[in-house]
């Protein structure tokens, strides 16, 4: 499973990372709301974990805009999700 992790915390990051590896699967984890929104938009996720402390994207503010995004792309409303 790929998974994509957004966690400003690095060694949290790290712990969780190793903990998913060691069961076979694939995490990619961001430091910041703005990279994990740029990748999620950009790659092909089986899982998104959003953080909820980064202050200026937090977990439910990125989910939204994912959701969002993946609507518009859907209906072919979205050529650039910058």
């Amino acid at each position: 499973m790929r998974i994509a992790l957004l966690e400003d915390e690095h060694e949290q990051a790290q712990n969780v990372q190793n903990i998913l590896d060691e069961r076979g699967h694939h995490c990619d984890s961001f430091p910041t709301g703005q990279s994990f929104l740029s990748a999620v938009l950009h790659r092909s996720y089986d899982l998104l974990i959003p953080g909820l402390a980064d202050p200026r994207h937090d977990g439910y503010r990125c989910a939204g805009k994912c959701s969002g995004a993946t609507e518009l792309a859907d209906s072919g409303h979205l050529s650039d999700p910058a």
